[in-house]
């Protein structure tokens, strides 16, 4: 995956109209690319290339024969029809790969680079400092440099306005949507962000034993005790706290106790849309006095009142039939979800355009501020979405639509994301106020 800087002229974008790639102003038919490192033998490599269609590929400089009286890889990569990508794998500091950009430019290989700087001799993770402290070398030096970094993406950021013309991170952020499982142990909590989790949902559409959902009957009055050390533990470690799915009960309690920014990741205007999946004003108000950002989820029953009341109409509908699946496959598992799945397309729900997404943000944007709104989306949860907002590739629509309404390119920037990694920022440096005070305890033991 690339991110890039997503403002006009930026140098990445992707065109939705053709599956094609942008780089530094420079257009790949493929947004493929395909490393070199793995097979048994350059033949192999030749063959793996010409079957993936990619046109842009990774060489490692280190693994280049510089003596062409033998056989090398570049022999078997024909560059008028790939783009060959040097990069710098195998180097574990700043100078090391610094130095193999240089040589890989010299021997005719590229101006661009795809940078790498090794953390961790076992995990292979990058050393995001030294790949920042590289990338201004090389881009005082007119390199394009592709860094290759960790899933930070307030550190992404930090590579772009340091000159990089996309960064390429090992993951996206994790995240876990249904809140703890086992809910009497912290330590479970530091299992996670140690695994990479970096946001959680506090519940899901069930209430759990220290939390109440919007989705379920309420039992524990908001966030119980528990449920407020939960908050703080998440604030101290700097695992962002998010309120999408809880009852408003429970999102109060967390306004109340966190020492952080929040966020609601996926949740849309209760105003437009009555569900109680959605934000009241008053919420939004909250949120945004507490310094978070609201995203927008793009499923159509939380963006039109109509469509809510026409899926409760074809939920009281197709009961008996759903009852009479679960009956059979009480775990609902994947044939249960097949059938329904079935069921729903068999009786589709109206249309809903893509425009009131932007109609929602419009919304959110007038009562808690340009500051406090952005895009969830919600593509991998969601079954349906609205017409013309099938795929991240039509994100670009809300931008032009944004612009069309009068938004400024700085306010749609943050819409688009600089409120969410604002956001992410600041749980960090919260994060390390709090640790200072009380520092982290050892792995292994146990809070209650």
């Amino acid at each position: 995956m690339l991110l890039g800087n997503y403002a006009p002229g930026a140098p990445l974008h992707y065109n939705r109209h053709m599956d094609s790639l942008v780089v530094a102003g420079r257009q790949f038919r493929s947004r493929l690319i395909v490393g070199t490192g793995k097979y048994k033998s350059f033949a192999e490599t030749a063959r793996a290339l010409e079957a993936s269609g990619a046109e842009m590929v990774t060489v490692a400089v280190r693994r280049v024969n510089l003596d062409r009286s033998k056989e090398s890889l570049l022999d078997y990569i024909d560059p008028g029809k790939y783009f060959l990508l040097p990069n710098t794998a195998g180097c574990y500091t700043a100078d090391d790969a610094i130095r193999a950009a240089r040589l890989g430019r010299e021997v005719g290989l590229s101006d661009w680079i795809k940078l790498e700087v090794i953390g961790d001799e076992r995990t292979l993770y990058p050393d995001v400092q030294a790949t920042l402290e590289a990338t201004r070398v090389l881009v005082k030096e007119g390199f394009t440099v592709l860094p290759y970094t960790s899933d930070d993406v307030v550190f992404a950021k930090r590579l772009l306005d340091a000159g990089a013309s996309a960064v390429m991170p090992l993951g996206a952020p994790i995240g876990s949507g249904l809140g703890i499982q086992n809910q009497a142990n912290i330590r479970i909590l530091r299992d996670f962000y140690r695994l990479g989790v970096r946001y959680m949902t506090l519940t899901w559409a069930n209430t759990n034993e220290w939390a109440d959902s919007s989705g379920d009957a309420p039992k524990n009055d908001g966030l119980t005790a528990f449920g407020r050390e939960v908050v703080l533990e998440m604030n101290r470690l700097g695992m962002l706290v998010d309120i999408s799915h809880v009852s408003d009960k429970t999102f109060y309690d967390v306004i109340a106790t966190s020492k952080a920014p929040v966020i609601a990741s996926h949740s849309s205007a209760r105003a437009l849309d009555s569900h109680p999946r959605n934000m009241t004003d008053d919420m939004l108000r909250a949120l945004a006095r507490n310094g978070g950002v609201a995203d927008v989820d793009f499923y159509p029953v939380f963006l039109s009142n109509e469509e809510l009341q026409a899926s409760k109409e074809r939920d009281e509908r197709l009961k008996p039939e759903i009852d009479a699946l679960r009956r059979t496959d009480p775990d609902e598992g994947a044939d249960y979800e097949a059938e329904v799945k079935k069921l729903e397309d068999a009786n589709p729900l109206p249309p809903v355009p893509w425009t009131r997404i932007v109609d929602a943000i419009d919304h959110m944007v007038k009562v808690a501020g340009i500051d406090h709104v952005g895009i969830g989306s919600d593509f991998d949860g969601i079954g349906e979405t609205p017409e013309g907002m099938e795929d991240v590739s039509h994100l670009p629509r809300i931008r032009t639509e944004l612009k069309r309404r009068g938004y400024s390119n700085a306010d749609i920037r943050k819409i688009m994301g600089e409120n969410f990694m604002r956001v992410f920022a600041e749980v960090e440096r919260v994060a390390g106020a709090m640790q200072k005070e009380s520092p982290m305890p050892p792995v292994g033991n146990a809070a209650r």
